[in-house]
């Protein structure tokens, strides 16, 4: 099995003459992932690409996925999400910004309070919950 042509030119208009080191390092993995991600799954569904795109780059700000996001912008912006959808339409979830702002003001009133709940010690010497 190789990786298909749908695949190769899926990838390509993602991200143009990117080649990942998985091709050398990890061959085998590299042709069921792209074979997966840029062949079977953009052809399983009527997503056109940009609406795909934009649900893609909502679900990683949902997962809190950094890293990703910021590898999927570029690609995003080859099917046509415009930058100012990210900047200013993308929905963003209460939800999620709720739940972020929740914890990091529990974690915020913890250390300021001091509790005296028995805490876990983290290495730089902030007790966490």
């Amino acid at each position: 099995m190789s990786i298909t042509e749908a695949a190769k030119k899926y990838h390509e208009r993602m991200f143009p003459g990117y080649k990942s080191k998985f091709l050398e390092t990890d061959p085998e993995f590299i042709e069921r992932f792209d074979n997966f991600a840029f062949d079977e799954v953009v052809n399983s569904d009527d997503l056109d690409d940009r609406t795909r795109m934009m649900a893609i780059l909502a679900t990683l700000i949902g997962s809190q996925s950094v890293d990703e996001f910021r590898a999927m912008v570029p690609a995003a912006l080859n099917f046509g999400v415009t930058i100012e959808w990210i900047k200013e339409d993308m929905p963003v979830s209460p939800q999620i910004m709720a739940k972020r702002i929740t914890d990091l003001r529990r974690i915020g009133l913890g250390v300021l309070l001091k509790d005296t709940e028995e805490k876990e010690e983290h290495p730089y010497g902030t007790s966490l919950q």
